[in-house]
């Protein structure tokens, strides 16, 4: 069955990264099978599984069905989850460690992707279609069906950070840009920090989606992508991406938006402990349909090491 054939991308880029270190360890010959071998992925996945350099989740075996979290047009490529970041991410690695070009041009392809769907904001969405016009029948026709993944209900047309879906791609051009030094790779990734940067609320939260769209779920149902997000790694996912910036470029106003995020964090946790917000807060899995926040109950993603360890690196 198709089903049982279906290989994640996620497990292909692992089983290569695996093969990367063990001809680390090998002697010569072996090195060379290995990166024999590992090219010989590469050239499939490149040449014959990605789109433009991008990647989805899953392909069926024959390629015939292909799925992101929901299955996928044709013409779309993912940039949540171990897709085109992950793919892009692990060929970069294997360049830094075989030094062959060859896997370099491969990321180099990722990047390009990534580059050609960033908002003019400076964030990403879900997915890249590179057919848009067709877009809006996906939603019509897969997305507002997909129960569990409300996110995809609703076409809003602005970028998110659920899921690091845009802190990833930024971390692998800020990897590709101090690996190549290549001007393009680092107006993206600036691109996308002041995009950041911008996003955040005075207290130092962020919100699911940015800019603010239109009120999706009518005056019954409030639009929850703009309350303060914890869920699925918003904040701390911005807030290490800010510190990595600060560390790489020495820019004050990454590290003054970071702290600014640990300031909200702290302040946000005591609201829902003891609610003295105004503005409420969105959680795991909540239904989208209350409007009193924690009314599901509250997930803190960010563990206190993490707290401590921003301190650290603060200091």
């Amino acid at each position: 069955m198709k089903s049982l054939s279906r290989l994640s991308t996620a497990i292909k880029s692992i089983v290569f990264y695996g093969l990367m270190h063990v001809s680390q360890v090998c002697q010569a010959a072996d090195k060379e099978q290995v990166i024999d071998t590992m090219k010989k992925s590469t050239t499939y996945m490149v040449d014959v599984v990605s789109l433009k350099g991008g990647f989805l989740q899953r392909y069926a075996a024959d390629l015939s069905e292909r799925w992101g979290e929901l299955p996928a047009r044709e013409s779309m490529i993912w940039v949540e989850g171990a897709a085109t970041v992950g793919v892009g991410d692990v060929l970069l690695k294997a360049y830094q460690a075989s030094g062959d070009e060859f896997f370099l041009a491969g990321a180099k392809k990722s990047a390009a992707a990534l580059m050609a769907g960033q908002y003019p904001s400076g964030g990403w969405h879900y997915f890249i279609d590179f057919d848009p016009q067709g877009t809006l029948q996906w939603y019509e026709e897969v997305g507002r069906r997909g129960w569990g993944f409300e996110e995809h209900n609703h076409y809003y047309g602005n970028c998110t950070f659920d899921d690091q879906v845009t802190t990833a791609p930024a971390r692998f051009l800020m990897a590709l840009y101090f690996a190549t030094l290549e001007p393009e790779y680092k107006a993206a990734v600036l691109r996308a920090l002041d995009f950041v940067v911008k996003a955040q609320y005075p207290n130092g939260g962020w919100p699911q989606r940015y800019p603010p769209a239109p009120d999706h779920f009518g005056k019954e149902y409030p639009d929850y992508t703009t309350y303060y997000t914890f869920n699925d790694g918003v904040i701390e996912g911005n807030i290490d991406l800010l510190l990595d910036a600060y560390e790489k470029f020495g820019n004050e106003q990454y590290k003054e938006a970071a702290g600014r995020g640990m300031v909200g964090w702290t302040t946000v946790t005591h609201a829902i402990v003891d609610p003295v917000s105004a503005h409420p807060v969105s959680l795991q899995r909540q239904r989208k349909r209350s409007q009193k926040a924690c009314s599901n109950g509250c997930v803190l993603s960010a563990p206190i090491g993490d707290y401590y360890s921003w301190l650290l690196r603060l200091s």
